[in-house]
């Protein structure tokens, strides 16, 4: 595997380790256990220091085994597809908010007619009225 770049990793939340499996890092703390995501490493999980954003002791090293060609092969369809969705989401976010807007207009524009035809009622029954008593 290659190496990791620092923004390629993300912490896996629900990872539960055993504890025969318990990595420290140089500090002596727990190593935290994160997905990598870069290019040649998408979806390998890999240990490093616990507390690296505050006092970082360059700790690293793989939890899952190199991944086959086959398995990056998926690895990388699958965040194609993951990003494929994440782009029509936000396209459909848009349109739902533009129909929103659309639905906001054509409301106000059915609360007008609704008063112009009680207008149009009123005057109908006016001349109607006018109509019986001639």
């Amino acid at each position: 595997m290659s190496s990791m770049s620092g923004s390629g990793g993300s912490p896996v939340q629900s990872q539960s380790i055993g504890a025969d499996s318990i990595i420290l890092c140089r500090h002596g703390t727990r190593a935290a256990l994160y997905t990598s995501w870069t290019i040649g490493n998408r979806g390998c999980r890999f240990f490093r220091c616990g507390v690296w954003e505050a006092n970082d002791c360059s700790f690293f090293q793989w939890y899952d085994p190199p991944f086959t060609g086959h398995e990056k092969e998926v690895m990388t369809y699958l965040v194609q597809q993951k990003n494929n969705m994440k782009y029509k989401i936000k396209g459909l976010e848009e349109n739902a908010m533009s129909l929103n807007e659309d639905f906001k207009i054509l409301k106000e524009k059915c609360e007008e007619y609704e008063s112009v035809i009680k207008d149009l009622q009123r005057i109908l029954e006016v001349i109607s009225k006018t109509n019986q008593n001639m």
